[in-house]
């Protein structure tokens, strides 16, 4: 059975929670260097999910980071498990240190 569904973050707080609650296996995607929402990606732990996959679900965040300011661009995204994703203590609800990225570059709007 594969199993597969992602939660999007609406704000600090709920980012940091939804991090907290993640399996290690899960992935986590940003966009790199900008505020904004996280995205979470639950998985069976041994599924191997595809370079083509993960950028599929690297698009969708940025349709939904898009729907309401429509700003066409290149946008940086990056993606690991959350294994390798850390809350920075101290700092303000949401922000993180991150290791063993996978990038794209994706032009909104999709083509």
């Amino acid at each position: 059975i594969f199993f597969i569904f992602y939660v999007i973050g609406a704000s600090g707080e709920d980012s940091l929670k939804l991090i907290r609650q993640a399996n290690a296996w899960h992935w986590w995607f940003h966009q790199r260097h900008g505020a904004g929402p996280h995205l979470i990606l639950a998985c069976d732990k041994n599924k191997f999910l595809s370079n083509e996959t993960l950028q599929q679900v690297a698009c969708r965040l940025v349709e939904y980071i898009n729907k309401n300011k429509k700003m066409p661009g290149r946008y940086e995204m990056i993606a690991t498990q959350i294994r390798f994703v850390r809350p920075i203590k101290g700092a303000k609800a949401g922000l993180v240190t991150y290791q063993n990225i996978t990038t794209w570059q994706i032009d909104y709007p999709l083509v």
